[in-house]
């Protein structure tokens, strides 16, 4: 735990240069400053889904997962089609 806290306050993003897409959690979302945050790091689009749970580490939770993966795989599915 110690060594993920130095981590994390040590770290500093820098821009990525393609498009970003994020799964945030209700919870996650009603922050304004995470959106803004990530379309800092963003150098082109930012995308992002909501996943309805209260608890942002619950997205990735038995009852969630079905709506995580087809939002995946719809993302997915729409980058391959961009590349082709």
């Amino acid at each position: 735990w110690d060594i993920n806290l130095k981590a994390r306050r040590n770290y500093r993003p820098r821009a990525y240069p393609g498009k970003i897409t994020l799964f945030l959690s209700e919870e996650r979302i009603r922050n304004p400053k995470v959106l803004t945050l990530w379309s800092e790091l963003s150098e082109k689009e930012l995308e992002y889904h909501v996943i309805p749970e209260t608890f942002h580490g619950g997205i990735m939770g038995e009852s969630k997962l079905p709506i995580l993966i087809e939002k995946l795989k719809l993302c997915l599915e729409r980058a391959l089609a961009d590349v082709n």
